[in-house]
């Protein structure tokens, strides 16, 4: 047991400096900031109507907004105070919570005037699938670890996947910075689909039981965790547990417009 802990412990170290490095190489096929809305104006106005006199509501992290109805922080897409067959969503504007009537039961969602499974990925760009907004509609986002790729005007749009080469030459792969916000391709010591952390002599491979994920917690791999889009150790795709739809989050690289798709970011 404390063999594995130490394991653990030297391999997340590993795993950290491989962030590092990654972060001070900052340099090639930049794409411009991520933006998650549409300007700084209409989101602090849409902030607080969001949260009422408490300012104890939150989007998107508790998926909670002030309803003036009930004067309390109500639970964005769900019945709530609303009648039966309705739900509580976002006006089209994206500025206040109304009841609406459900046009489709979940986990299906309105989108293209049909009714279409969440993570449906027949009627999206590559890499997208259809995701639920605040509004109750359906919208094509990046998948999970998925990063928005749209580098000229005249480009389709694309998601890619993160340390994977994607659209990026030859001996590269596709990275996020956190700090500059902007994705980027960078050189990779390993084949496509394998990383190779500093300190380490050895290339491991991504998504697959193959690694020192699995010899520290059977059933881990090496994967891009959705949140920090880092890698990390986490149970296979397999043995993961998807509760319920999340809110279209605008993807690394691109940005929401005044229509509630992203795009990508001109700031």
């Amino acid at each position: 047991m404390e063999a594995n802990a130490a394991n653990l412990y030297a391999f997340l170290i590993v795993l950290f400096l491989f962030a590092v490095d990654l972060a001070k190489n900052d340099k090639i096929n930049m794409v411009e900031p991520a933006a998650r809305a549409s300007t700084k104006g209409r989101a602090l106005r849409q902030q607080s109507i969001l949260e009422g006199p408490n300012k104890e509501c939150s989007i998107p992290m508790n998926q909670t907004v002030w309803f003036e109805r009930t004067s309390e922080c109500e639970t964005l897409l769900a019945k709530g105070p609303c009648e039966t067959g309705e739900w509580l969503v976002m006006s089209e504007d994206r500025l206040k919570p109304i009841c609406k009537k459900a046009a489709c039961k979940f986990p299906s969602v309105h989108f293209n005037d049909t009714c279409v499974q969440v993570r449906d990925t027949s009627q999206c760009p590559q890499g997208m699938h259809v995701t639920l907004t605040e509004t109750g509609e359906g919208a094509c986002d990046c998948k999970p670890a998925h990063v928005y790729w749209k580098p000229k005007p005249t480009d389709k749009e694309k998601c890619f996947p993160l340390f994977r080469r994607g659209p990026c030459k030859e001996h590269e792969f596709l990275v996020f910075s956190k700090t500059s916000r902007k994705v980027r391709c960078t050189h990779n010591r390993c084949p496509d689909g394998q990383v190779k952390p500093r300190r380490s002599d050895q290339c491991i491979p991504l998504d697959t039981p193959d690694g020192p994920c699995n010899t520290i917690q059977p059933g881990s791999v090496l994967t891009v965790n959705e949140t920090t889009m880092e890698l990390n150790c986490a149970p296979a795709l397999g043995n993961r547990h998807i509760i319920e739809a999340p809110l279209l989050n605008c993807s690394p690289g691109s940005r929401r417009d005044a229509a509630g798709k992203c795009r990508k970011s001109i700031i």
